[in-house]
């Protein structure tokens, strides 16, 4: 539907309504006519939307390239559960040091192998607490290492 047929649609649509409207006796079912000369218009209005293709076809992307895709994911995912875990155990950025191993497959899927998180200073006190955070929401084929790094003086 190009632009000069959408108006002309609406603008006709319009013109009948409004002159049906004017024309309808006085009286109870007036209201009713103009409720459906409003449901006209609006269904004029939004019918081109009817007609867009919102699809995506992921098939034909290309996936990112391997070592570039992994280091974008691996680094979202670095500062995603660091600051989940600093929100989730009442930790500062200071106290948390993460490094995640991942693999790249040649359709460009990451997978997460293994997480290392040292914890520092007062943050010692919480290993449990978060190697259990960390079992709980990473894939089971993720391995795990929690060390502790108290203050030095």
């Amino acid at each position: 539907m190009t632009l000069s047929s959408y108006l002309t649609s609406l603008v006709l649509v319009a013109s009948v309504c409004a002159l049906t409207a004017a024309l309808a006796p006085e009286g109870s079912n007036k209201k009713y006519l103009h409720l459906l000369a409003s449901v006209a218009v609006l269904v004029a209005l939004i019918s081109p939307l009817s007609q867009l293709d919102l699809s995506f076809d992921a098939e034909g992307q290309e996936p990112l390239p391997s070592p570039e895709g992994e280091h974008l994911v691996v680094a979202a995912t670095e500062e995603a559960l660091r600051e989940a875990l600093c929100e989730a155990l009442s930790l500062s950025q200071e106290e948390v040091r993460l490094s995640l191993s991942a693999s790249c497959d040649a359709a460009g899927n990451v997978t997460l192998s293994s997480l290392t998180l040292t914890l520092v200073g007062e943050g010692t006190a919480k290993r449990e607490a978060a190697r259990a955070y960390l079992e709980k929401h990473l894939p089971k084929s993720c391995e795990v290492f929690v060390y502790v790094e108290p203050y030095r003086q």
